[in-house]
C-alpha cells in the first residue's frame, strides 16, 4: 500500500458511564505520534495525541428541503474504520442515535485537511444498482487492501 504512516489515529467512539453498555457517544478524530520521543512505556514527552477534528453534536445534522444533511459522521459505537491510504480514514456502520439505530453510512476524512464528506448509504446507492452496499453494520471487521477496503461480519 506504499508509505507506512508512523501515527495511531481514533475515531472515538464510546465512553462507559457503568457495566451496562450506555455511555457517552464521540464522533471526535485524534492522531498519535508513534514517531514522539518517550522512555520505555511512557507517554510521548514532547508531544502525544492531538485533536484533529472535534466532531459535532447528532453529527453536525439538519434538515435542508426535507433532506437530513450531515457534517460529520453522527456519534457511534462499534463502527469500523480503516486507514484506506496515507491521507484517508474510513468510517462505516455501527450503532447511532441518527441512524435509528445500526447505520449503513460510509464517511472519509481527509488526514491532510481534516474534512469529512459522506460517500453513501443503502439508500443513495443501492437504488441506483451501480454498486451493492453492505447495509446496516456493526460489530465487525473492516480492513483495507491495495485496491478497496473490505467488510467482514460473523454471524
Amino acid at each position: 500500500m506504499g508509505e507506512s504512516i508512523p501515527a495511531f489515529f481514533l475515531f472515538q467512539s464510546m465512553r462507559p458511564l457503568s457495566h451496562t453498555e450506555v455511555g457517552v457517544l464521540y464522533n471526535d478524530v485524534w492522531r498519535y505520534d508513534l514517531s514522539c520521543s518517550r522512555y520505555a512505556d511512557l507517554p510521548c514527552q514532547n508531544q502525544g495525541w492531538v485533536v484533529l477534528h472535534p466532531g459535532a453534536i447528532y453529527g453536525g445534522c439538519r434538515d435542508e428541503n426535507e433532506t437530513r444533511v450531515c457534517d460529520v459522521p453522527s456519534e457511534r459505537w462499534k463502527h469500523g474504520a480503516v486507514i484506506s491510504d496515507k491521507h484517508t480514514m474510513l468510517v462505516y456502520g455501527g450503532y447511532s442515535h441518527e441512524c435509528g439505530d445500526y447505520c449503513d453510512d460510509m464517511w472519509k476524512i481527509d488526514l491532510r485537511t481534516n474534512i469529512w464528506s459522506e460517500i453513501g448509504t443503502t439508500d443513495q446507492i443501492e437504488p441506483q444498482k451501480t454498486i451493492q452496499w453492505p447495509g446496516k453494520r456493526w460489530q465487525f471487521s473492516f480492513s483495507s487492501g491495495p485496491t478497496l477496503p473490505v467488510i467482514n461480519q460473523s454471524v
